[in-house]
């Protein structure tokens, strides 16, 4: 029985329902009964920003801030508060651990969940470390082996001179007061015999590594990333590994005229053995460009 003033009938077409205590849309302002009272349950043509949304995990109403919208206030729910969201969290994969932790943390090196506890790799005793640790301890085992016999072989033959201090190697054009004559030796690993070479001193070591390349035909590729260049300066103050990009006339106190230059892989470093050997050279003799002799720069 309907009473004249007292409630309404639901706007939906397909319901009528009489409700003594209708709810008006905030949208498009109609009636609607409790069954269709929400925008999307009448399938709303005027949607307004001021419903209030759900959110999707746990259904429930999701209030919006002044000065906020639907989709920042149902993100924040979710982030921090939603009870779905709380169950949802991954579980720490620590033996023995079992906390679900909301801002838990992905290992970068195996790329398991770990709560806040267990995020480091030593607290949670990490598998890719430890294979990481084992392959450098073997790798380094390997190389220091090829080293010991590498030094061995060095120190068992007498390094022979492909020709004399009088005749170098290189361009012949290069001005007297550019020229800087060395002997050059090679990496020990090689059978690449030393020979006097003469460069210009404005060449950097780089650019000297670029001229043996071409010069020298049996000469490998590097084992590590690069060659690098040392020099040695017979009584002085020993062997020095040179800078890369600096001009040879504005290092006089690493390497000049009559001192030796040193080839060697980057990935071993020099070779104990060249230190040993270059230190049987002149004992403090240094060669001129006057008296300059295989004997300065031989290796016994």
């Amino acid at each position: 029985m309907e009473v004249d003033g007292l409630g309404a009938r639901c706007a939906l077409p397909s319901c009528r329902t009489l409700d003594y205590l209708p709810f008006t849309c905030n949208s498009c302002s109609l009636k609607y009964c409790q069954a269709h009272a929400q925008p999307t349950d009448h399938a709303c043509a005027k949607p307004s920003e001021r419903d209030v949304p759900t959110c999707p995990l746990c259904s429930a109403p999701v209030p919006i801030p002044p000065g906020s919208t639907r989709d920042a206030a149902v993100s924040r729910h979710i982030d921090m508060g939603c009870p779905r969201r709380a169950r949802a969290n991954p579980r720490c994969m620590k033996l023995g651990c079992n906390t679900r932790d909301p801002v838990a943390t992905t290992c970068p090196s195996c790329g398991n969940v770990f709560c806040l506890a267990h995020r480091i790799e030593s607290q949670h005793d990490c598998t890719a470390t430890r294979r990481t640790s084992n392959r450098q301890q073997k790798s380094s085992a390997r190389s220091s082996s090829h080293t010991t016999k590498r030094s061995l072989s060095l120190r068992k033959r007498r390094v022979q001179f492909v020709n004399t201090p009088s005749s170098p190697i290189g361009d012949s054009s290069i001005p007297p007061e550019n020229q800087l004559t060395v002997a050059v030796f090679f990496p020990a690993a090689t059978e690449i015999k030393p020979r006097f070479m003469v460069f210009s001193k404005r060449n950097t070591p780089g650019r000297i590594i670029d001229e043996l390349k071409r010069q020298v035909k049996d000469l490998p590729q590097p084992q590590g990333d690069r060659y690098y260049l040392y020099g040695y300066k017979a009584g002085g103050n020993g062997v020095n590994l040179l800078p890369y990009i600096t001009p040879i006339k504005d290092m006089p106190h690493l390497v000049q005229s009559g001192d030796c230059l040193i080839l060697e892989n980057g990935d071993s470093g020099l070779d104990q053995a060249w230190i040993t050997a270059l230190q049987k050279l002149g004992k403090g003799q240094r060669a001129s460009k006057s008296s300059r002799s295989a004997d300065n720069c031989a290796v016994a």
